[in-house]
């Protein structure tokens, strides 16, 4: 099985850039800053095949994600061929735990690209004990479930200690 890193190192360089644009102008933000979030979002993807347990993606990884979930087609094919199954998203009622998951071996598993720390930690947090969740992957079952953030069905809030509501699934079947 190959690591994190290995994997990561062999998807980096995928860069729809009608995806990427779609991301930038969705999300009223710089190409540069939309390129950003994609390859977080493809480190977040990678640690759903390769973790040790289920992670969630910051907020602003998320919103790289729903940029590629809605392209179905390109995002199916991507995951098939190259993370070996589908990854599905879907909410979840409390992903701070796998949040935590993710933040540790996000930082610990890419040695090769440096994770850029402010899209992972919410505004002013001064630790991962600060956390703004989105998104959950739960790999016992194989598959990503997403809550969402701040806009439109998306909603984030720093220090959460109670539970988030159940939000609309993203599936494949």
């Amino acid at each position: 099985m190959k690591t994190p890193n290995q994997l990561y190192l062999e998807v980096r360089d995928f860069h729809p850039d009608e995806i990427i644009q779609y991301l930038a102008d969705h999300e009223d933000v710089p190409t540069a800053d939309a390129q950003e979030r994609w390859d977080e979002m493809l480190k977040f993807l990678v640690l759903c095949v390769t973790g040790r347990d289920a992670h969630a993606p910051s907020a602003l990884v998320d919103t790289a994600w729903h940029a590629f979930v809605l392209h179905t087609e390109r995002y199916e094919a991507f995951c098939l061929a190259h993370l070996g199954r589908f990854i599905h998203h879907r909410p979840m009622p409390n992903p701070v735990a796998q949040f935590q998951n993710s933040l540790e071996e996000v930082f610990t598993s890419f040695p090769d690209s440096p994770v850029r720390k402010h899209l992972w930690l919410p505004a002013g947090a001064s630790s991962d004990r600060d956390l703004s969740l989105v998104g959950d992957c739960e790999d016992g079952g194989s598959q990503c479930i997403g809550e969402c953030a701040e806009v439109g069905c998306h909603r984030v809030t720093s220090r959460r200690t109670e539970p988030l509501p159940a939000l609309v699934a993203f599936s494949a079947a």
